[in-house]
């Protein structure tokens, strides 16, 4: 089954997952229009059937309406993985926690990684100058 994120979403929140606020847009006008109503800043992604959109750079931040509106402007159209994009999931911004259970240290030491930024675990592992970036949990904690 292949689902667009605000789709997936929509299941999340369906069987009680808390999700962040956001909207299906299709054009840069709606997204300014919804940052007015969160009052904050948004994070701005292409709703395409494609991996890595953020190594693509089309993962996108406003800090205030009239900067989600250039950022959409700039993604609406463009072109991901041969996939036009042309509906953005714009939502407020919230903490992300990236999770990663690497199968080899299931063998000696079930450990999983555990960071609270927005850079997948790979990249903090191998680029973090801040080792505090990075928590090593037993796999009965709880985050």
């Amino acid at each position: 089954m292949r689902l667009y994120e605000y789709e997936a979403k929509e299941i999340f929140q369906k069987h009680g997952l808390a999700i962040p606020k956001g909207q299906v847009i299709e054009s840069a006008e709606e997204a300014r229009r919804f940052a007015s109503q969160i009052g904050g800043p948004v994070v701005i992604k292409p709703q395409v059937l494609t991996k890595k959109r953020g190594k693509a750079g089309a993962i996108r931040f406003g800090s205030d309406p009239d900067e989600a509106f250039r950022e959409s402007q700039l993604l609406l159209g463009m072109t991901l993985k041969e996939e036009k994009v042309s509906k953005l999931l714009v939502e407020e911004t919230s903490p992300t926690y990236w999770l990663l259970f690497k199968p080899e240290l299931l063998i000696l030491s079930p450990r999983s990684a555990v960071s609270e930024d927005n850079r997948p675990i790979l990249w903090m592992v191998a680029q973090s100058p801040r080792p505090e970036d990075i928590t090593m949990l037993p796999p009965t904690s709880s985050v």
